[in-house]
């Protein structure tokens, strides 16, 4: 029997960024309480804490072009600073990294070189095979909801280097901005092991 193929992709960004609404609503398909938008309220789930340690959300993806099924780990870090020496561990294994921060708080995208840094120490330590890989990276400002087209501001320092999109989880379809980086994460990846 076939097993379908499988990757992982490391959610990195400060507590509160919104790593965990973020990856449920990819996930399970669900929006979160406040989107005025939602007919049938039964289908939003309560909001989320904080994540201590780590938790694993898997989602079945159909590529567009293709057809073709595969799982997506998404591997979702906490975020407080007092466990960096902890986290270290789940980063082992993973074929592409979401960093993830509010649009809101200026201090959440200003401390995404220091997850870069963090992972790059930790990528080294734990897994040689792939310290030198680069990886697909993906930016995501979370909680567009909250920003109004004046609001927005330039982020340049990162935003060359990587692609990026913003979300929100109280928005429908927000999964269809994904799917270009879920299909680049999936050649990559099948290309790798091939």
């Amino acid at each position: 029997m076939d097993t379908l193929p499988r990757v992982r992709i490391l959610v990195l960004g400060d507590s509160g960024a919104g790593k965990t609404s973020l990856v449920k609503t990819l996930c399970q398909e669900v929006l979160f309480p406040g989107n005025n938008d939602v007919s049938n309220q039964s289908h939003q789930l309560p909001l989320v804490g904080w994540t201590l340690g780590c938790n694993v959300d898997v989602m079945l993806y159909e590529t567009k072009t293709s057809g073709n099924c595969s799982f997506i780990e998404f591997v979702d870090v906490g975020g407080s600073s007092n466990s960096a020496e902890a986290r270290a561990v789940f980063y082992n294994g993973v074929d592409a990294v979401m960093l993830v921060h509010d649009l809101a708080n200026d201090r959440s995208f200003s401390n995404l070189s220091g997850w870069l840094k963090e992972l790059k120490n930790s990528a080294g330590r734990l897994d040689s095979s792939r310290a030198s890989k680069t990886l697909p990276t993906l930016l995501v400002g979370t909680k567009s909801d909250k920003l109004d087209k004046a609001g927005r501001k330039k982020r340049h320092s990162l935003s060359g280097t990587f692609d990026s999109i913003e979300v929100s989880a109280r928005k429908k379809n927000q999964g269809v901005k994904f799917e270009q980086f879920f299909d680049h994460i999936l050649r990559h990846s099948l290309h790798e092991i091939a």
